[in-house]
């Protein structure tokens, strides 16, 4: 049957395979299917993902998806003997690799636990095959983002073998430059590879494949020419620039699919929703290690009531109340458009945005009052001179004060400590350790580990620019693609490994402040800070693990001052703003630096160079709880006479 005969009846399958996470929905997808639907292009799409974690159980799913490090391929080893067969390596292969890796990821069970996953993913992906009716479909697509590589390669092989005639497209993360072009080269089942945003490039395919036309002129494509030999499209991919012409994302197969499966159980579904693309911060400062958004960084965001349209569109015709932004960073105008108009609408929601970590108080404060219970900033480090080196155009002390706002909103909040980048001195980590001693009471690090290289960053484009030698891609890819040469690994990888220049004196200081982050975990449930602030008087109660248990009675002068130091100053701008908050005291920037260094004696105030910051956390007098843990060290407490000197 001739295509353009059989395209009024045909209709396009988007596969989401392993290990995309259960309780969200592939946004990529979700935004094809919108717009076919727009345009009469009849579209499924077949979420396969909770197929598998129905078969293997939703905890193993969970923990070989989210837990394990993403740069190992655990996912992706798991479906290695469904593509590979035969040509696969044993699962003792895997065993001693994993053995061989830092950190307690690994333990035998969880290896146990993989291999079981392992031996279930080839009759999975042949039971999965044989349930899809092809009889109607001529075009399948599959989006693939880090761990679903193997999973859409084994499943399009299946498929392929069972309709010769379908017409297999690649898409997504995974695809990104020469990583798209390997796939195609590689794997002959491959038809298409749309490289970069697919947004209009995908509807221009299905187009030429149902009309046989001319695929050279579509944007970032990689197809099939005559002989069957891989071509690239003479267009280079074009990024979209009005965000607001995009669809609502179209969400309905994803909680079809979620509610059949036995997540409910377990989990509940999160919505996807993006609101920009590209990093505003990084077409000025690219970060150094930051392998993201591939060739198209550029920054370009929905307008805000767009985006607001979009949040209650989708709130409203679901009923769910917690949204995932995949954007790289958040727009910073939406603090003061879309965010308070949500909050206005009086309905709570969760939601989840990457963010830089020098956000003012009242910015952490709307996503409070909006909802939002956790927040992932963008922190890296504690060393202003660390992070430098990584371009992050932040300080170390400006990390502290979002960590300790998170708390005082009751907010949870995640962040990792990336080291190990050229340049780097044992004073910084001296500097860390000390800022790591006195904010025991805040949350620790997720994480302390060596950057890791991927594809894309600076460090990886210039690596002779950072000192950076021997590249080659994570011995993972070794595991999980024997079918494929090395070279061919080197092209599809997107995690690499690399000699570092890090000294023996720097790695001991890198060793150190791990061991201090460590400790930092196991102690900071039980340590607290407390400012209770009341109309004449802060009462600080310390808590921390190594200082004395004592109140701080202060009081005029004093108060004002620790007060005033609730976010960074300098001891300029402090007294300038004492002078503002109470004009008739006589304000001398002498007299307030003396009072701060007694503050900073008691490591109740936090000094980089001439920055200052107040390191407890504010409670209202009035409230019904004080102060946190408050009554666990009560019976030793003796407090100071309010006569007496406010700090000693």
């Amino acid at each position: 049957m001739r295509k353009d005969k059989m395209a009024a009846h045909s209709k396009v399958l988007l596969c989401v395979m392993p290990f995309l996470p259960i309780e969200r929905p592939a946004l990529g997808v979700s935004l094809f299917a919108a717009r076919l639907r727009q345009q009469g292009i009849a579209c499924d799409i077949f979420y396969a993902n909770h197929r598998f974690a129905d078969r293997i159980g939703f905890p193993l799913y969970q923990r070989i998806a989210q837990s394990a490090p993403t740069h190992d391929l655990p996912g992706e080893w798991v479906f290695s003997r469904a593509l590979w067969r035969c040509d696969a390596l044993p699962d003792e292969a895997f065993d001693t690799y994993a053995r061989t890796t830092p950190g307690d990821y690994y333990p035998n069970a969880f290896l146990g636990q993989i291999r079981y996953a392992r031996e279930q993913a080839p009759q999975y992906i042949d039971d999965l095959a044989e349930t899809i009716d092809l009889q109607d479909v001529d075009i399948v697509g599959f989006s693939s983002t880090f761990q679903q590589n193997l999973a859409s390669l084994a499943m399009a092989k299946a498929l392929k073998a069972r309709a010769p005639n379908l017409h297999v497209v690649f898409g997504g993360a995974n695809c990104e430059g020469e990583m798209g072009l390997e796939l195609h080269r590689s794997f002959t089942f491959i038809d298409a590879v749309c490289r970069g945003e697919s947004d209009t490039s995908f509807p221009q395919l299905i187009e030429a494949v149902r009309n046989d036309a001319d695929m050279s002129t579509i944007g970032g494509l990689v197809y099939r020419g005559a002989g069957g030999e891989t071509v690239e499209s003479l267009v280079p991919q074009a990024a979209i620039r009005d965000m607001d012409s995009l669809p609502f994302p179209d969400h309905s197969d994803f909680l079809a699919a979620f509610e059949r499966s036995t997540a409910p159980q377990f989990i509940e579904p999160e919505l996807t929703i993006e609101t920009s693309r590209g990093c505003w911060w990084g077409e000025k400062h690219h970060c150094t290690f930051c392998g993201l958004n591939g060739l198209g960084i550029g920054y370009r965001a929905k307008s805000a009531d767009r985006a607001l349209a979009e949040f209650r569109h989708l709130r409203d015709s679901t009923g769910i109340h917690t949204f995932f932004a995949t954007d790289n960073i958040v727009d910073m105008r939406y603090f003061t458009t879309v965010f308070p108009s949500l909050v206005e609408d009086g309905t709570k929601l969760q939601l989840f945005y990457e963010t830089k970590a020098n956000l003012k108080k009242e910015q952490i404060g709307i996503l409070r009052r909006l909802g939002t219970t956790w927040m992932q900033p963008g922190i890296e480090h504690l060393n202003t001179h660390v992070l430098k080196l990584m371009d992050k155009g932040i300080r170390g002390i400006q990390n502290v004060q979002t960590l300790k706002w998170v708390r005082q909103h009751k907010m949870l909040v995640t962040w990792n400590v990336l080291c190990g980048f050229p340049g780097e001195r044992p004073e910084d980590y001296e500097e860390a350790i000390r800022f790591m001693r006195s904010i025991r009471h805040l949350t620790p690090p997720s994480s302390f580990a060596a950057f890791r290289l991927d594809r894309f960053s600076p460090m990886f484009d210039r690596p002779d620019d950072f000192g950076l030698s021997g590249i080659k891609p994570y011995p993972s890819y070794d595991l999980c693609y024997p079918g494929v040469s090395p070279e061919a690994r080197a092209r599809i990888a997107y995690f690499f490994t690399y000699r570092g220049t890090t000294d023996a004196r720097t790695l001991e200081g890198i060793n150190r402040a791990w061991r201090e982050a460590q400790d930092w975990k196991q102690e900071h449930r039980h340590a607290a800070l407390s400012a209770i602030v009341g109309t004449d008087l802060v009462t600080i109660i310390d808590l921390r693990p190594d200082h004395p248990v004592r109140p701080y009675i202060l009081v005029g002068d004093d108060r004002l001052i620790y007060l005033g130091l609730d976010s960074i100053q300098s001891i300029a701008s402090l007294t300038a703003n004492l002078r503002g908050v109470a004009p008739d005291r006589a304000w001398d920037e002498g007299a307030v630096a003396k009072t701060v260094q007694g503050f900073i004696q008691n490591d109740l105030v936090l000094q980089e160079d001439d920055l200052y910051l107040a390191l407890a956390i504010q409670v209202p007098s009035d409230t019904s709880q004080d102060a946190e843990h408050v009554d666990m060290a009560a019976p030793s407490m003796r407090f100071v006479r309010q006569d007496e000197a406010a700090v000693t």
